[in-house]
């Protein structure tokens, strides 16, 4: 008998947990790293989040498995439902636009989530604008200025929260 959805969900869970741990030790650990690889670490267990919920949510694992795609719709409804545990509802909306704006700037972060194909910018490869060759090591990304915002703490420990919350309905 195949694996069903909601065991999927929670393996997902379990490697976003990882990936997560992962980007934390890169973070802490030495800050002349370029932000691209830290930020590629943390696009890592959004993505894998979403499809946790996705699958705890009936999706079928195999429609899910390839696409980088599913963040800037999906991350926001996870990271809301999470919040209605410990927020008052003032709170979250106060948060809703930065969750939004993060959300969407962690899926560009993937190369093959260009968009309409105005942004190009990726942590992994180098791409062209105009006639310059830009260096995802050497660009800065608008989701890095977003987590040292005030609500940057909260995205972080809402993610963490989220990813512990799939792990442990199992």
């Amino acid at each position: 008998m195949p694996p069903l959805p909601i065991e999927w969900g929670n393996a997902f869970a379990r490697q976003a947990r990882a990936d997560l741990l992962a980007w934390e030790i890169l973070l802490n650990a030495d800050h002349s790293l370029p932000s691209c690889q830290h930020l590629h670490f943390l696009q890592m267990p959004c993505e894998k989040l979403v499809k946790a919920h996705l699958c705890h949510s009936g999706s079928d694992p195999d429609d899910i498995q390839t696409s980088h795609a599913y963040i800037r719709k999906t991350l926001p409804i996870v990271l809301h439902d999470e919040c209605r545990r410990s927020m008052n509802h003032r709170k979250i909306r106060a948060l809703e636009a930065t969750f939004r704006k993060f959300c969407a700037e962690i899926e560009y972060l993937s190369p093959s989530n260009t968009g309409d194909g105005s942004r190009l910018d990726n942590c992994e490869y180098p791409w062209l604008t105009g006639e310059k060759i830009r260096i995802p090591a050497e660009h800065s990304f608008w989701a890095d200025e977003l987590l040292k915002e005030p609500n940057g703490r909260t995205i972080i420990k809402t993610i963490r929260s989220a990813i512990d919350d799939f792990i442990n309905d199992i």
